[in-house]
């Protein structure tokens, strides 16, 4: 079976979406505008980032799902196996728009035979919550396609998260449809991935959940960091305030001693 990325514009360059500060291009179905091979899942859509929105550390272009707290999302189609064992696995992150500051970010992704109609798998992701600057985390689970036809599908979680960051979307194939890994001469038998390779799969998928949460604490913690700093900033402002108000009313008090002498 091929390795490459099933995945069409995975890391959402074309087309490039104009702009050396933050912009992007909103995308539903009302107008034509696509990031390449993403449709919009609703009403709502998605939004196309630039370079310099997505704030990616390898200048990759991104979306984020759809307008503010609502359940926005995307959508793609790719040919796959029956039978056949993939592994998905993307990047995301905290949106850098003001609106979502101290807002969480959490979505789900589906995965939908799209031949037969039913839902394979879903699982939800969060990056974290956001406080004005991208933190981007990888994440990944795997599935069974049962057709030739898959649809990946991201959505927001309306109406309690914001628009959460996405990129460096990738499909590739683990086992063909014989139970045959790719690349490899390990047979495994039946159709489905093997216990172990569901705990790995489960053990991956807890680990980067307490990822998430550890960078919500760190951004927490920074925010308790600045809040604590500019009260110690208050305290030793009142502090001068306080001796310079002692100093003025003596030397008023003295001016008036004087005066009262002559």
């Amino acid at each position: 079976m091929p390795t490459e990325n099933l995945v069409r514009n995975g890391t959402f360059t074309e087309p490039r979406v104009a702009g050396h500060t933050k912009s992007w291009h909103p995308v539903h179905p009302a107008i034509p505008y696509r990031a390449t091979g993403w449709d919009p899942v609703n009403v709502w859509g998605y939004d196309h980032l630039n370079a310099a929105f997505a704030h990616h550390p390898n200048g990759l272009q991104a979306v984020d799902l759809g307008r503010q707290f609502t359940q926005g999302g995307m959508k793609q189609t790719i040919e796959t196996q029956p039978g056949a064992t993939y592994n998905l696995s993307f990047e995301c992150s905290p949106n850098e728009w003001v609106n979502c500051n101290n807002k969480p970010n959490h979505f789900t992704v589906k995965v939908t035979d799209e031949t037969g109609g039913r839902e394979i798998t879903s699982q939800n992701f969060d990056p974290g919550v956001g406080y004005g600057q991208a933190n981007w985390q990888r994440k990944e689970l795997s599935f069974q396609a049962p057709s030739s036809r898959t649809t990946i599908s991201f959505m927001g979680m309306a109406p309690n998260s914001c628009q959460s960051g996405i990129t460096n979307v990738s499909v590739i194939g683990l086992t063909d449809g014989q139970g045959w890994g790719t690349g490899t001469t390990t047979q495994n038998q039946g159709t489905g991935t093997t216990g172990q390779d569901q705990q790995l799969t489960d053990c991956r998928n807890r680990v980067t959940d307490l990822n998430g949460q550890v960078n919500d604490l760190t951004g927490k913690l920074s925010e308790c960091q600045k809040t604590s700093e500019q009260l110690r900033q208050t305290q030793k402002d009142a502090a001068a305030e306080y001796v310079r108000g002692r100093q003025e009313g003596w030397e008023k008090a003295m001016q008036q001693l004087q005066q009262a002498r002559r």
